[in-house]
């Protein structure tokens, strides 16, 4: 069933999100490295932790209305939000087989590098980063990332909308290890997040809420960790 997509975010709020994102983005890394450095901790699972901690307690702050106007919408039509987070997490398993098999095919020795070291941290400090990873994670990014992106593009342009978040969190994934890796391992595991870019997005705007794809958020990095580990 489709519903009007009531969803909005204020122009200040849009404006404290852009300014967040290139913070977190471009600054946040840094301070907590020389804070850590400064503290004696060097160990890139904790670090990260404080990282996902962080942004999850700002998107929190900064996004409260917008996500509790979601779980409104959720509550609303629960069968509606569970049957489309259970298709988008079988759409999204079934792309990325897809893609997968095909990246393998022209690049044998390919391995995702941010996966790679997600499973690293997992394995130093489990809990911590599980909580992170499967929980906190999903609902910071999907405010940022669909929140900021998404949601004030899609009532003016569905495609703009659609495009500039696919790309760009795609982008968020890969841009850290850009000198460090291959240009040809970097643009495959581009390619591997545009299939979950494109279905959060759906899911979004299929049931007017951000519960939604927090959920399908949720079960593939929970998945993924299981898996890979």
């Amino acid at each position: 069933m489709k519903h009007e997509f009531t969803l909005s975010l204020s122009s200040r709020n849009q404006k404290l999100g852009w300014a967040y994102l290139m913070f977190e983005l471009l600054i946040l890394p840094s301070i907590l490295f020389t804070f850590g450095a400064a503290i004696g901790i060097t160990s890139d699972a904790v670090l990260n932790c404080i990282y996902y901690v962080i942004n999850f307690i700002v998107c929190l702050l900064l996004f409260h209305s917008l996500l509790r106007h979601s779980m409104q919408n959720a509550a609303a039509h629960p069968s509606n939000t569970l049957i489309t987070a259970g298709f988008g997490f079988i759409l999204f398993q079934l792309a990325n087989l897809l893609i997968g098999s095909l990246i393998i095919t022209l690049i044998p020795e390919f391995s995702n590098v941010n996966d790679s070291a997600v499973v690293t941290m997992v394995n130093e400090t489990p809990l911590p980063m599980l909580i992170c990873v499967g929980f906190l994670v999903p609902v910071a990014e999907e405010c940022l990332f669909r929140g900021v992106l998404f949601v004030p593009l899609y009532r003016k342009s569905a495609w703009k909308a659609y495009v500039l978040s696919v790309l760009f969190f795609a982008a968020i994934h890969v841009v850290g290890y850009i000198g460090l890796y291959p240009i040809k391992i970097l643009a495959a595991c581009y390619l591997q997040y545009i299939p979950a870019g494109l279905v959060l997005c759906w899911a979004l705007a299929k049931t007017d809420s951000l519960v939604t794809p927090i959920l399908i958020h949720c079960a593939v990095n929970l998945f993924s960790i299981l898996t890979l580990r």
